[in-house]
């Protein structure tokens, strides 16, 4: 057992820094200012609890992390790539999560593939007030048509292993008797004296030995006046229950308010009791209107005293979204939204990830994507730039528990948040750049480049199709920044 612990250990290391080596270039490249990358306390007692939830699933325990928010968590490629790195390390309990995406008329997330059969009612929470009450996930479908079905396939398939899948349902004497089949072939089928046993819970519990591919449910049985199948979701995990569980529990355009509006949280949550929670949301509740929404800190003071009803040891984690540009405009309302978020989480001693700063701050979007880490939307990120965001978060929590580990008595971790005055008052043209002139000579053949005016290190490289790394690399530039007449090595 302290072998495998060593080799666990060791192998954790040698993948910490071949990232750290995959994603220096990406850092450098994009500006990420890494004296932010901590998840923030307000107090020894938060640090010291976060240290703890985190060090369960080291000493033979679960550690269960909920990470709630929008598209960008939906989609599933920051939570799985934070929650794969922080498994290296803290032990894998389970794949966590998967849900019916397509009877809810909503897209896949990048670990599986969706279909579904006859018609389904559906809610979501950025629908409010929700048609249906709203589970774990934030996400219900329920029907009443008998010929009804879904299938939820496996992108990669779980591995062999002893798994307990739990079947969240609405159960009660109107839900008809229904079977759930793994791989296709795999059935279990439940009765109405199998539903009659489980009156009352919140699940049905499944137990699997094998790969798991995918995972079907079907109507089963007569059909009964007012018979209703309501399903919130289906967690996946180890029979041993020990190491992380990394829940993902996004649901695209879904505002902060959200996790507000989850009617079964306090009935379910329980059955799959969080440790840690991070609240990663924002975006939606400036980007229409660019101003700060007065609610927030009211949001943040319920959605604490919501979580820590269920579990009262629970480490909440608030998060700041990344700058946004709309309509021609930057928007500015996220600086000040960081700033209420994190001055609302020292006001109730929860934890804070400023990712605002840590990934540039103010007006660094469009600069994301020009360098292929953001969309076109100017709003959403590439794949690789979800995959950093996960890194980032992953580095952030290790730095702070490193931090911990070497000063357990450390009382605070604060960095006061940017507030970008001198950025606000040049009132910069919302206008994308502009292409290069046509009289611009050919970049072939040309060794060295002298700086012009309005020139920035990122339209020289494009000018001279080669990138800004490479630029700061030969030039032996620490930063972006770049003067009228200065020659620049291009080769």
């Amino acid at each position: 057992m302290k072998t495998r612990l060593i080799a666990g250990l060791f192998f954790s290391l040698i993948t910490s820094i071949s990232l750290a080596q995959t994603y220096a270039e990406s850092i450098a490249l994009l500006g990420i200012d890494t004296s932010y990358s901590f998840i923030q306390f307000p107090s020894n007692e938060a640090a010291m609890l976060f240290q703890k939830n985190m060090n369960k699933s080291l000493q033979g325990e679960r550690t269960v992390i909920y990470h709630y928010g929008a598209s960008h968590i939906q989609s599933e490629i920051v939570t799985t790539q934070a929650g794969q790195l922080l498994k290296s390390k803290y032990g894998n309990a389970g794949p966590g999560f998967l849900f019916p995406f397509s009877a809810a008329n909503t897209y896949n997330s990048i670990n599986s593939k969706t279909s579904h059969t006859g018609t389904w009612t559906y809610a979501k929470s950025f629908q409010l007030p929700p048609k249906i009450p709203l589970g774990l996930r934030g996400m219900t479908v329920s029907t009443q048509d008998t010929t009804s079905s879904f299938t939820i396939t496996l992108n990669t398939p779980f591995p062999t292993e002893k798994y307990a899948l739990q079947f969240f349902l609405e159960l009660n004497q109107l839900t008809p008797e229904i079977q759930v089949c793994i791989n296709g072939d795999q059935c279990f089928y439940f009765d109405r004296d199998s539903i009659n046993n489980h009156m009352g819970e919140t699940f049905l519990p499944i137990q699997f030995e094998g790969e798991i591919r995918s995972v079907e449910f079907d109507w089963m049985g007569p059909s009964e006046i007012g018979q209703t199948f309501t399903c919130y979701g289906i967690n996946v995990e180890h029979e041993n229950k020990k190491g992380l569980l990394y829940e993902s529990f996004g649901v695209g355009a879904s505002a902060f308010q959200s996790v507000l509006s989850i009617a079964k949280l306090e009935d379910q949550a329980p059955q799959l009791l969080p440790d840690i929670v991070i609240i990663d949301f924002g975006t939606n509740n400036i980007l229409a209107t660019n101003k700060m929404d007065n609610n927030i800190p009211s949001y943040v003071k319920k959605t604490v005293a919501k979580f820590k009803a269920i579990n009262p040891n629970v480490s909440i984690i608030f998060t700041s979204m990344q700058d946004l540009y709309k309509n021609g405009r930057y928007i500015d309302a996220g600086i000040r939204f960081n700033e209420v978020v994190d001055s609302m989480a020292m006001a109730t001693n929860s934890l804070y990830w400023n990712f605002y700063d840590l990934s540039g701050g103010y007006m660094k979007i469009r600069f994301w994507n020009e360098q292929g880490y953001a969309q076109k939307d100017f709003i959403h990120l590439t794949k690789k730039g979800y995959e950093l965001k996960g890194y980032l978060l992953y580095r952030s929590f290790e730095n702070t528990l490193q931090l911990l580990a070497t000063n357990s008595k450390q009382e605070s971790l604060h960095f006061p948040v940017k507030l970008y005055k001198d950025l606000l008052l040049k009132k910069p043209a919302p206008e994308a750049p502009k292409p290069p002139k046509k009289t611009d000579p050919p970049a072939a053949g040309k060794k060295t480049y002298t700086v012009k005016k309005g020139d920035t290190l990122s339209s020289i490289a494009r000018k001279n199709k080669t990138t800004v790394a490479k630029l700061k690399k030969l030039n032996k530039l620490k930063t972006d920044k770049v003067k009228v007449g200065q020659k620049l090595k291009l080769k």
